[in-house]
């Protein structure tokens, strides 16, 4: 169900560049406790749910991939912000 925040959409350099310019949570020492919720596999295609709490947010992501050439890519993540 959509809460009425805003839609965010970035390219992959976009998102890589606001990555880049921040302290990452291993530099800011947090602990790690993200973890996957939901793994689906299906063929060459899986399907993520993981839960990511840092940086003061609790965010839940999606992510689909792709396994082509020996290797798993991601096609697409989306992300939200949760309240505790």
């Amino acid at each position: 169900m959509f809460n009425g925040g805003p839609v965010r959409s970035k390219t992959l350099d976009e998102y890589q560049n606001v990555v880049a310019s921040r302290k990452s949570p291993k530099d800011l020492e947090e602990p790690f406790l993200m973890k996957p919720v939901t793994v689906a596999v299906i063929h060459n295609i899986a399907f993520v749910k993981a839960h990511c709490p840092m940086l003061g947010f609790n965010y839940v992501d999606y992510l689909s991939f792709v396994h082509t050439e020996g290797t798993w890519h991601i096609v697409s993540k989306m992300f939200t912000d949760v309240p505790l």
